[in-house]
C-alpha cells in the first residue's frame, strides 16, 4: 500500500495542507509527511476493495531505480482480469450502496460502500472480529523458510523476477499457518476470516523499533510493503490471502467478501498494545513477535507457548 496517489477535498487542502506543505529543503516526501501524526489528526486508512494506485516509470528511474521498482512495486497486483466474475452484469449487483468499475478486463463489483464511513466501518470491523474471526495458532511464528522440492521448482517459481541483471525472490519465507490448520482440522476450510495478533508499540513519536519487533518480518513474509508502518486502520491491517487449499469461492457473495475474490481468505493483523482492536485478544493468547529463529519469546528468553 504505497499511498502514491490521494484524492482530497479541496477544503482539506486549502484549510490545512496548503500553508504547511513541505518546502524543497524538507528531508521527506509529501506522502510521508501527510501520514505523520501531526497532519493526520486522527484520520484513518480504510481498505478499498480494489487498489487505486500503481507505481510506474521504472525505466528512467524518475522516482526509484529499476531494481527497487521490481522489488517493491512490480509484484503488486493492481487488477487481474482473470479473476473477474463470470457473467456479471452492470445492473444486477450495484443496488443503492454499490458500484461498478470496468478496468478493460471485466467488471469489478463494489459492495458495501455504505459501510465506508467512520462510525459504520468501525462497528463493522468489531462485529466481524467477534462473530467471524478464526484465531490463528499463536504458539509459533506463522512463517517458515520456503520449502522447495527441487531447484527447478525454485527456478520456475512465478515470484522470482528478473530485474536487469539481478534475480531476486520477493520472500524466502512462506505464510504456512493457515494451510497447516486446514490440514489438521477440516472445519477450518469454511472460515473466511483469520485473526493474528502481533506485538507492536505505538509507532508515533519516533519509535523506529516498533515495526522491527514483528511487523517488518511478517510483511516481508507476506510479500507486502515492509519499509515502514503504513496502511493500517487503528493499528490493524486487513488483507486477502490466496490459499491454494481453500474452497472454490462459492461463498464469495457473503457480506464483507468482495465478489471478485474467487478464492482465498481475509487476514486481520492486529498489533498489541497499539491497536484499538487489541482489546479483543483473548487473555490466554500472547501477541507474536519475531527473533532470529522465528518464534516469540518471553522477556526471560523462554519460548512462548499457549
Amino acid at each position: 500500500m504505497p499511498g502514491l496517489g490521494w484524492m482530497l477535498k479541496r477544503s482539506l487542502y486549502k484549510d490545512q495542507l496548503e500553508s504547511e506543505w513541505p518546502t524543497v529543503e524538507k528531508p521527506w516526501d509529501w506522502d510521508m509527511w501527510m501520514r505523520s501524526t501531526k497532519v493526520q489528526r486522527g484520520r484513518q486508512c480504510i481498505v478499498p476493495e480494489v487498489s487505486r494506485t500503481y507505481h510506474f516509470g521504472s525505466s528512467r528511474s524518475v522516482n526509484v531505480n529499476p531494481y527497487f521498482q521490481h522489488t517493491y512495486f512490480g509484484r503488486h497486483a493492481f487488477y487481474n482480469p482473470n479473476s473477474a466474475v463470470n457473467g456479471a452484469s452492470a445492473g444486477s449487483h450495484s443496488g443503492g450502496t454499490g458500484g461498478e468499475y470496468d478496468d478493460r478486463g471485466g467488471l469489478i463489483r463494489f459492495k458495501n460502500i455504505d459501510k465506508m464511513t467512520r462510525i459504520t466501518y468501525l462497528g463493522w470491523m468489531e462485529r466481524r472480529i467477534i462473530t467471524e474471526g478464526q484465531l490463528l495458532d499463536h504458539s509459533r511464528w506463522p512463517c517458515r523458510k520456503k520449502q522447495w522440492n527441487n531447484s527447478s521448482n525454485k527456478n520456475n517459481d512465478k515470484r522470482v523476477h528478473d530485474a536487469g541483471n539481478k534475480n531476486y525472490y520477493q520472500s524466502d519465507e512462506e505464510f504456512f499457518v493457515i494451510d497447516e490448520m486446514m490440514n489438521n482440522d477440516n472445519t477450518i476450510r469454511s472460515k473466511k476470516l483469520f485473526i493474528l495478533y502481533i506485538k507492536m508499540e505505538d509507532p508515533s513519536g519516533g519509535n523506529r523499533n516498533a515495526a522491527n519487533v514483528a511487523w517488518t518480518p511478517l510483511a516481508k513474509c507476506l510479500g507486502i510493503w515492509d519499509l515502514d508502518i503504513r496502511g493500517h486502520y487503528k493499528g490493524m491491517w486487513r488483507l486477502y490471502l490466496n490459499i491454494d487449499s481453500q474452497d472454490d469461492g462459492t461463498n464469495a457473495d457473503e457480506e464483507g467478501i468482495p465478489a471478485h475474490i474467487k478464492s482465498g481468505s481475509e487476514l486481520f493483523i492486529i498489533s498489541c498494545p497499539f491497536s484499538y482492536f487489541c482489546k479483543f485478544k483473548p487473555m490466554n493468547v500472547t501477541a507474536l513477535w519475531y527473533n532470529s529463529i522465528g518464534i516469540g519469546e518471553d522477556d526471560d528468553g523462554g519460548d512462548d507457548m499457549l
